[in-house]
C-alpha cells in the first residue's frame, strides 16, 4: 500500500487492523519507500482488501516517476 506523504487516516488504520484480524494476517511491514506491505492475503480475501483501499482511495503501487531515482543520469 502506497501513500505519497505516508499519512494514513486513523479510520483507515483501524479498519486495516480489523481486516487483518478477520483474514488472519499477523504481520504488517513498513518500508523506507513510504509503503506498507501486507503479506499473506489469500485470493478469496482479495475483494475485501480492494474494497477497503478503494474506500480510502489508496494506491497499491508506487508511481514509476518516483522510482526513477534508481536509474543513473547517463542512462
Amino acid at each position: 500500500i502506497y501513500r505519497r506523504n505516508f499519512h494514513f487516516p486513523i479510520s483507515f488504520l483501524k479498519e486495516l487492523c480489523t481486516l487483518c484480524m478477520q483474514t488472519h494476517i499477523a504481520q504488517l511491514c513498513v518500508t523506507t519507500w513510504r509503503s506498507l506491505l501486507i503479506k499473506g492475503i489469500t485470493q478469496p480475501d482479495r475483494i475485501h482488501w480492494e474494497r477497503l483501499l478503494g474506500k480510502y482511495n489508496i494506491n497499491l503501487r508506487h508511481s514509476s516517476n518516483e522510482l526513477n531515482w534508481v536509474i543513473e543520469d547517463i542512462n
